[in-house]
């Protein structure tokens, strides 16, 4: 990331690029409003041989998520998928074309390899939003308090344990209203930063969200909540933290505003959990009862 920020080509049409979730780009100089998002990811080879339906349609849902998680609203996708194997193909590409459909971004172009032992998919998707509504990963406030807002109306997926599934089952309607949650976080202003609770599970992502923004956490694990089917298969926090949440994110915000989002988030279906604070440091610290011990060094 440093050798891109200091040796690639700059702009001045650039508002925010690397360590965000969605980088974003004035459409024509630094007087616009509105502004374009843009975010890629890309499925490891591991998955995509394994379980090539499923990396397809998760291409398209981490980035996806990565739009919400700034508060944007989803444009258009493109997609690259690559196997010499038609069938593993075809199932990558009914992966990407279901999730197009749940998620209501229309694929508006896309490149395949198929003269390449490589099994890949990965997908670009970009967004839009207003500057003013753009919520970063790197604002989190010294005094926030730090928030997991969930979908606990999921299931683990039958392939893997550490997957909390929350879109493949549902209707359309009812992930995009769940993502609307995001969208109104934005425009009401009352979130300081967001990332969505990625493959790096919660600590993953927290520790993320912090460097981007050079401040520490101090985190109650007696706060952590699980869902009612994770507890009832004896989940534990250790492995609930570990999980890829698909419809989860993770903000901060001015202690203020910590009963309106609780409350917004009730309204669209989802669970809004304090789990800690946001502290002059360079560390995540963990506090259970009367105890306190540094997790991680940023």
């Amino acid at each position: 990331m440093e050798k891109v920020r200091s040796t690639s080509y700059q702009s001045d049409n650039v508002y925010k690029s690397m360590g965000e979730d969605s980088a974003a780009i004035f459409l024509h100089n630094s007087n616009d409003e509105d502004l374009i998002l843009i975010t890629t990811d890309a499925i490891n080879e591991e998955f995509s041989k394994s379980n090539p339906w499923s990396a397809g349609f998760c291409s398209i849902l981490v980035s996806i998520e990565d739009i919400y998680a700034c508060g944007g609203y989803p444009l258009a996708a493109t997609s690259i998928l690559s196997s010499d194997d038609e069938m593993v193909r075809t199932a990558l590409l009914d992966g990407i074309i279901d999730a197009t459909k749940k998620f209501r971004v229309p694929l508006v172009r896309g490149h395949t390899a198929d003269n390449t032992k490589n099994i890949s998919v990965s997908a670009t998707i970009i967004g839009r939003i207003l500057r003013e509504n753009y919520i970063s990963a790197g604002n989190a406030q010294i005094g926030d308090k730090m928030l997991i807002i969930a979908d606990f109306d999921g299931k683990v997926a039958k392939t893997n344990k550490y997957y909390w599934d929350t879109v493949t089952f549902k209707s359309s309607d009812e992930i995009m209203k769940k993502r609307t949650f995001m969208n109104k976080l934005a425009e009401y202003h009352y979130a300081n930063s967001s990332k969505d609770i990625s493959n790096g599970g919660l600590f993953g992502t927290m520790v993320l969200l912090l460097k981007y923004s050079d401040v520490g956490a101090k985190i109650n694990i007696g706060n952590l909540e699980l869902p009612d089917i994770l507890l009832q298969k004896g989940y534990t926090q250790k492995e609930y933290s570990r999980m890829y949440m698909t419809t989860a994110f993770l903000i901060t915000c001015d202690p203020h505003y910590e009963e309106d989002i609780e409350n917004l988030a009730e309204e669209y279906g989802l669970n809004a959990n304090t789990i800690g604070e946001i502290i002059d440091s360079n560390s995540i610290v963990l506090s259970y009862q009367d105890e306190e011990r540094e997790l991680w060094r940023l």
